[in-house]
C-alpha cells in the first residue's frame, strides 16, 4: 500500500496523511535530524524489490522522491548515525539474493553511496546505534539459516568487523511459523525469503500474495484444524 497514517500521540488516535509515491511492503522508515522520515526500498507487492526512496514531511503531510539506493533491497535496516547520515545494511535484492552490501544516505544531497560490506549476508537483522557511534548488527537470515553471529560498523572507517555471537541464533522479524507454498506454486515459493519458506507444524494453507489479508485471517484457523486431522499437504 502507498497510503500513510499519522498517530496523534496526545489524543491516542490515527488520522490519514498523504500517500507515498510508491506502494511498498517490507520497507524501512527512519526519522532524520530535521524531523523528516526517510522511506527506503521494500517490495511493491508484485515481487519487485525496490531501490527507490522517499521523504515524508510532517509539516505538509506529503511524500516526495529522493535519491535511489545503489541496490534494490527489502528486509534491510536503516539506522540514523550520529553525523546525520543513514546506514542501510543487507536485505534481499531478489529470490535467493541475500545481501552483505551496505550504503549511506546523505540528507544534505539526497544521495546514496556505497560503504563497506558486512562480514556476512543478512536479511531481517537488527541494527542498533551504540553510544560510541558504532552500529551493532545482530542475527538475521542468510537465505540458508537463521544467524547467531553479530558485527559492528565503524562510521569512521566505513568497515564492519565481527563481534561475539548471540546464543541462541535469532532474527528480529522471524515469525514462530511460516507459510509453505504447495508444489503448484514454485515461483511464489522461491520469491520468498527462506524464513518465509520454512515448514510449519502443522503445515499452514498457502495464500498467494494477492489473497486479501482477511481471507488469510479467516482461513488460518480452518487450515490448522484440517492439518491436525490429515498428515497430507493442504492447498
Amino acid at each position: 500500500m502507498s497510503t500513510g497514517v499519522m498517530l496523534q500521540a496526545l489524543a491516542g488516535t490515527f488520522t490519514a496523511t498523504g500517500s507515498m509515491t510508491t506502494a511498498r511492503q517490507f520497507q524501512t522508515a527512519t526519522r532524520l535530524d530535521d524531523g523528516a522520515a526517510l522511506i527506503t526500498g521494500g517490495n511493491n507487492g508484485s515481487g519487485v524489490v525496490l531501490a527507490s526512496a522517499e521523504l515524508y514531511d510532517p509539516a505538509s503531510g506529503t511524500f516526495t522522491a529522493t535519491g535511489t539506493m545503489t541496490t534494490p533491497r527489502e528486509l534491510q535496516t536503516a539506522t540514523l548515525l550520529a553525523n546525520g547520515t543513514v546506514l542501510i545494511t543487507g536485505g534481499i535484492s531478489g529470490p535467493g539474493a541475500v545481501l552483505a552490501s551496505a550504503e549511506l544516505y546523505e540528507p544534505a544531497s539526497g544521495t546514496f553511496t556505497s560503504t563497506g560490506n558486512m562480514t556476512t549476508p543478512r536479511s531481517a537483522q537488527t541494527a542498533t546505534l551504540l553510544t560510541n557511534g558504532t552500529v551493532l548488527i545482530t542475527g538475521g537470515d542468510n537465505g540458508m539459516a537463521v544467524l547467531a553471529s553479530a558485527e559492528l560498523y565503524d562510521p569512521a572507517t566505513g568497515t564492519f568487523t565481527t563481534t561475539a555471537s548471540m546464543t541462541p541464533p535469532g532474527s528480529s522479524r522471524k515469525p514462530p511459523c511460516s507459510l509453505t507454498a504447495p508444489s503448484s506454486s514454485p515461483a511464489a515459493t522461491t520469491a520468498l525469503p527462506s524464513w518465509r519458506r520454512q515448514s510449519c507444524t502443522p503445515p499452514l494453507q498457502w495464500f498467494p500474495r494477492s489473497a486479501p489479508l482477511k481471507d488469510h485471517l479467516e482461513a488460518e484457523p480452518r487450515s490448522r484444524s484440517a492439518a491436525a486431522a490429515s498428515p497430507g499437504p493442504h492447498r
